[in-house]
């Protein structure tokens, strides 16, 4: 079985614990009859300008690992433009097109039987791919909109932008769980995360 996962950081090394998690979770599906694992990780990286060709490694002869660097520094105008369109700033700099475009082409080159969209924030992805007769799961690692909340309550000067925030991924926690076949959480904590497809 081929299998795509699409990262919010680098998995190999696993440097905290979101990356050992995934780690974790790559190395058990290439373990369980000998299925392929291609891991797309989107790295923050403030000295990248523009995306560039993605580094590819290959660990235990069943996992690629491919590594974009994209600068996710705040920026005045996309922060308006989410506003704007409704939509979540902070998962929308995990967005570039040229990464959608090279996942799209390994979709079509590869056939995968499952991809995989670790954390909400790879969800940018999910409705600018053409998934048909994939299986789509999305593994929520944290009820992100919460992280959020509890910073804004720590706060004087940022308190409002960061309620903002935790409302624009609280609307993405409840609308993406409608468009995936499958949810993996690492919590016993599901309350956002019912649907029916």
């Amino acid at each position: 079985m081929k299998i795509l996962i699409i990262a919010n950081k680098v998995v190999f090394p696993a440097l905290d614990g979101g990356a050992v998690a995934m780690k974790k979770l790559a190395h058990l599906l290439a373990s369980y009859n000998q299925n392929l694992i291609d891991i797309i990780c989107i790295s923050k990286d403030e000295k990248v300008a523009n995306i560039k060709p993605p580094n590819i490694s290959i660990h235990n002869n069943q996992i690629k690992q491919i590594v974009f660097k994209k600068n996710m520094g705040l920026n005045i105008l996309d922060f308006t433009t989410s506003i704007l369109k409704k939509e979540s700033y902070q998962a929308n700099r995990f967005y570039h097109s040229k990464i959608k475009d090279y996942v799209q082409k390994l979709i079509n080159e590869k056939q995968y039987h499952i991809v995989i969209f670790e954390s909400i924030f790879t969800t940018v992805y999910l409705n600018k791919l053409k998934l048909n007769n994939i299986k789509i799961i999305f593994r929520a690692h944290n009820i992100e909109h919460k992280i959020w909340q509890d910073l804004a309550k720590n706060t004087i000067l940022k308190k409002i932008a960061f309620y903002f925030l935790a409302n624009q991924i609280k609307k993405m926690e409840n609308t993406i769980p409608k468009y995936v076949d499958h949810i993996i959480t690492i919590s016993k904590r599901i309350d956002i995360l019912t649907k029916e497809r």
